[in-house]
């Protein structure tokens, strides 16, 4: 059981590289095809002082889109060809030109998606497209921490938050390649008798595959669910974090915060989500 199919959201020049870091390396070691996806705008004209419509402009800005998706192209052929890999290019034009919306009809075939946690420290955060990816695909998907390890073969050390939700159970699952090739997956439960949380299941569910677990049990103490997750996180150096998206209400969250919000934009390593 592997990542056979591995859907690679390209947004920028920026993040490309992480991305098809990680994205070859988990082809190269689960046997795996890589679908390239990038999307440009659709250039849109504005109207000149006449009424008509600026073509000049136009032509511009498609010369402009042309040129960008070129360079991330010729990137993603040399990387996949001098790894060896099998790999695929889907380009498009959208009006959004967001890569992560434009990709929703092809990554529903793949297994894995791999796409860059935002810039936390950009003066405009926004996580529209990788919440796109989380609410439309109905695939897991693995972001790559704007800063560290990028790389998924080397997975020792899996921290699995765990909540008794179904969305934590369908990451926990989709994860299991991962799981079963970590030297230990630690079992996070936090507030546990308050929620009614209870790993014993999961562990060992997890131990029929030949996982070797740890459950650990936290008390929040006031500070944010999120918080606590990233610290675990790094308490451990926990190559990747496994955790449902949005358990809680995604309303909710954008208002005031959530472990999904903290992952999107600061979790310190790998971290698998699914919805």
């Amino acid at each position: 059981m592997g990542y056979r199919t591995i859907a690679a959201i390209l947004q920028a020049s920026e993040d490309t590289p992480r991305v098809l870091a990680c994205a070859i390396d988990l082809a190269k070691t689960f046997g795996g095809h890589i679908i390239g996806i990038h999307s440009e705008p659709l250039p849109v004209s504005y109207g000149t002082g006449m009424g008509y419509p600026d073509t000049s402009y136009i032509a511009i800005a498609s010369e402009e889109n042309k040129k960008r998706a070129a360079a991330i192209l010729a990137m993603f052929r040399t990387r996949v060809d001098a790894a060896d890999v099998s790999a695929e290019w889907y380009g498009s034009e959208s009006f959004a030109g967001d890569s992560g919306l434009a990709a929703l009809p092809t990554v529903r075939s793949a297994d894995l998606i791999v796409a860059q946690q935002v810039n936390p420290d950009a003066e405009s955060i926004s996580t529209g497209d990788i919440e796109a990816l989380l609410f439309e695909s109905g695939r897991p998907v693995l972001l790559v921490p704007y800063a560290g390890k990028s790389q998924g073969s080397s997975v020792k050390r899996v921290l699995i938050a765990w909540n008794g939700s179904k969305e934590a159970a369908r990451a926990v699952f989709d994860a299991l390649p991962f799981i079963k090739q970590a030297e230990m997956a630690e079992i996070l439960v936090i507030d546990g008798e308050e929620n009614g949380s209870d790993a014993k299941g999961i562990a060992a569910a997890l131990g029929r595959y030949g996982a070797n677990t740890a459950v650990t049990e936290l008390a929040s103490g006031g500070i944010a669910i999120g918080d606590v997750i990233a610290n675990r996180a790094a308490e451990m150096q926990a190559d990747l974090v496994v955790m449902g998206a949005y358990s809680a209400s995604w309303l909710k969250e954008w208002f005031f915060g959530g472990a999904t919000r903290t992952a999107l934009k600061s979790m310190p390593a790998l971290t698998l989500m699914s919805r």
